[in-house]
């Protein structure tokens, strides 16, 4: 075996082995709170964002409806990755029905639904 020197020695080496192994763990895990938080809020914006731009969107939609006289609303479910619309025809007339369904729409109405969303 070895001397008493060589295992002091030797148990000297492998404690600071050991220290510099547990500073490096304590990094990492600091950094992977750090980069945890960053993501969460870098999350929290792109949802907001995607709100806004979604109610920026439907806006839009509906103001370019109404210079034909219909109104129009989007409405987007981020979470399935949906997107529906509706649309009134002739928005002044109170019997007019809103349809959801683009293929109800005549084919100049639709084309005009089209353009409007884009």
């Amino acid at each position: 075996g070895r001397n008493l020197n060589e295992l002091q020695q030797f148990a000297e080496v492998t404690a600071r082995k050991l220290k510099e192994k547990k500073e490096d763990l304590q990094c990492c895990q600091t950094t992977l709170v750090e980069l945890d938080q960053a993501f969460k809020a870098r999350y929290k914006n792109w949802k907001k964002t995607c709100k806004l731009k979604g109610k920026q969107a439907a806006q839009d939609f509906n103001v370019r409806l109404s210079r034909k006289g219909h109104a129009g609303t989007l409405h987007f479910s981020h979470e399935d990755e949906k997107l529906s619309l509706e649309v009134t025809r002739n928005s002044q007339d109170t019997g007019s029905a809103a349809t959801t369904d683009a293929r109800n729409l005549s084919g100049g109405e639709r084309s005009y639904t089209t353009l409007a969303f884009e």
